[in-house]
């Protein structure tokens, strides 16, 4: 799913660990549904190849320098605060430089909950915004996490590997349908128009169908 991506950069992210000539896999689920269908009948006939790749980029591919400007004008629009145009880093160096923050910021945490105990302890005044301010280290400390987190499974896909999935077999396989059957299974991921269909489709879904309430106001700057 590219949910976490949407999210992350509709909430100011603007640096990323990315290869900008690589293209992130991705085909609408109904066109996959429509490939299984067809290689389902296929395996029953005993006629289906033995892979069958159901992706779009070996013809029709969206680079990640592309998507990643995309999701931040994207960001703008909807008026999230990105600072300055979108940045491609390196993986680990942008995990290490994550991990260093998440470190301080968790210790900030540990010190304003303790500051609160023993404001609390002693009965003087300022627990209530030592308290406020564990809740909002807390809250940021959970942002890092996610995006370290998100971030660790995306790599292999935005930066770390040059791949190319080859769809023949399944071209192959939707010219064996009539014309009324490739009508009712539609497999056209090579004429999708990928800027309109990530604006219209996947960050409109991502927001109606995905974005929980707790991380609707998260900051990923």
């Amino acid at each position: 799913t590219a949910a976490p991506l949407v999210l992350m950069a509709l909430g100011g992210m603007h640096e990323w660990p990315a290869r900008p000539d690589l293209s992130l896999e991705v085909v609408p689920v109904d066109q996959i549904a429509a490939a299984m269908l067809t290689v389902g009948a296929l395996l029953v006939e005993g006629r289906a190849d033995r892979v069958y790749q159901l992706a779009g980029s070996d013809r029709n591919p969206f680079p990640m320098r592309s998507l990643i400007a995309l999701l931040a004008a994207e960001a703008k629009k909807r008026g999230a605060k990105v600072t300055g145009e979108p940045k491609l880093f390196d993986g680990q160096i942008f995990l290490q430089r994550n991990r260093r923050q998440k470190a301080r910021v968790e210790k900030l945490e540990r010190r304003f909950r303790a500051l609160d105990k023993w404001l609390k302890s002693k009965g003087l005044p300022g627990a209530a915004a030592a308290a406020r301010k564990s809740g909002q280290m807390r809250q940021a400390a959970l942002q890092l996490r996610f995006r370290e987190q998100t971030i660790e499974q995306y790599l292999p896909f935005t930066e770390q590997n040059r791949y190319l999935f080859e769809a023949n077999h399944i071209r192959m396989a939707m010219a064996e349908l009539s014309d009324d059957d490739r009508a009712r299974l539609p497999w056209t991921p090579e004429l999708i128009d990928w800027p309109s269909y990530w604006r219209d489709n996947e960050i409109e879904g991502v927001l109606k169908w995905v974005q929980p309430d707790a991380v609707r106001d998260w900051s990923f700057q």
